[in-house]
């Protein structure tokens, strides 16, 4: 099927604000180092240096900002901080809207969309956050939903679509029109010293409709296992579910979820884990210390079947791990019509471009930023100035 316009520039629109938020992290973490960075699409040329320092890109492509961190939302809430993932929907022949992860943690209390000090605390009912620090005050990690119309190049509104989550990092868009929200931490539930705990579980995936115009119910995809996510993606042919993992110790799984209802993800389904065919010892899929894979490279694997993927021990990644291919920051994962797998039975994977299962992206993180400083930005396009 030939690509629409209008899914061309969604697009766009979407690899645009990632490209931002990977250069406004670098800048925050390592002036230095962003100056060096280098253009990873061939064919464009040299990045050109932009004198507001927001978009390094090549010759004759422009941005425009639509949305940054600290400013007003039509709802009346305050845009929340640590913009990160986010997906792009078509509403109609204008109009798309872009649905976007905040990245805040429990101690962000002051960066969420109930501003500083919380004190738009009333305009939010209880309910509509997932959950709350262990004084009773709301998460501030979720999402926030943006329409923005393509022919007048105009953002019409902004609010909030998810709150009260932590750390919602990256996710994957549905073929049904819905954004899947990762939390990239695992906590549990209970008081800490530091008065940092929790009042409820985390290391979900959540379900936002791209249509929704207000904040949706926060329930958990329980199926889809608890551990610190990533990446989702869906093939549109079957609706499994594939799955990234970020750990700190860079040994993170890939996995996939069965679904019972291919469009219902809460009706549950089975969670599984990538692993080798056979105990043969192939090496470091990372290639951290040498190059143990190789694009073009193929190993014969299986689907292990996982249990208890409610996960309160943190357990998941045991079972499995002896069998399992490491892989490290798997930041995105992408859904193809040629995606095959013959489980029960070993399964071909492919490495790519030397690294494990996963396609990783650094620096797509929008670092910390204070209240009086918007702490990130969203772009409508980069696209070729007409000459």
């Amino acid at each position: 099927m030939l690509a629409s316009r209008r899914r061309i520039i969604a697009g766009a629109a979407a690899s645009a604000a990632f490209a931002g938020l990977a250069r406004l992290s670098h800048a925050a973490a390592d002036p230095a180092g962003t100056r060096d960075y280098a253009s990873e699409a061939p064919g464009y040329g040299p990045l050109q240096t932009d004198p507001l320092g927001v978009f390094d890109l090549p010759e004759g492509f422009s941005y425009v900002v639509i949305s940054r961190a600290g400013e007003w939302m039509s709802d009346g809430l305050v845009t929340p901080h640590k913009l990160d993932g986010m997906g792009c929907f078509a509403l109609d022949a204008d109009r798309v809207a872009l649905v976007r992860n905040h990245e805040l943690a429990v101690e962000d209390r002051d960066y969420g969309p109930l501003g500083v000090g919380q004190v738009l605390a009333d305009k939010v009912p209880g309910h509509h956050h997932y959950d709350s620090d262990q004084s009773g005050r709301p998460l501030s990690g979720g999402t926030t939903t943006l329409v923005y119309d393509l022919r007048k190049r105009a953002l019409v509104s902004q609010h909030l679509s998810l709150s009260g989550t932590v750390k919602s990092c990256a996710g994957g868009v549905t073929p049904w029109g819905s954004w899947l929200t990762c939390e990239e931490a695992v906590q549990s539930a209970g008081p800490l010293s530091n008065g940092l705990g929790v009042m409820k579980p985390h290391g979900w995936v959540f379900e936002v409709p791209s249509a929704a115009r207000g904040p949706v119910e926060p329930r958990p995809i329980t199926g889809l296992g608890r551990f610190r996510h990533e990446a989702a993606a869906v093939d549109p042919r079957t609706g499994v579910v594939y799955l990234t993992e970020d750990e700190p110790d860079g040994y993170g799984l890939f996995y996939r979820f069965l679904p019972n209802d291919r469009t219902q993800l809460h009706a549950g389904g089975r969670l599984q884990a990538l692993g080798f065919a056979d105990d043969r010892d192939y090496g470091d899929s990372r290639n951290w210390d040498q190059v143990d894979w190789r694009t073009g490279d193929w190993r014969g694997v299986v689907w292990i079947d996982l249990d208890g993927t409610d996960n309160p021990d943190e357990a998941l990644r045991p079972a499995v791990t002896p069998r399992a291919p490491p892989g490290s920051r798997g930041e995105r994962a992408f859904a193809s019509a040629r995606m095959k797998s013959t489980s029960p039975a070993p399964a071909a994977a492919r490495c790519g471009r030397g690294r494990s299962c996963a396609t990783a992206q650094a620096g797509s993180r929008a670092g910390p930023a204070r209240p009086p400083n918007p702490g990130g930005c969203s772009c409508s396009s980069s696209r070729p100035i007409p000459g």
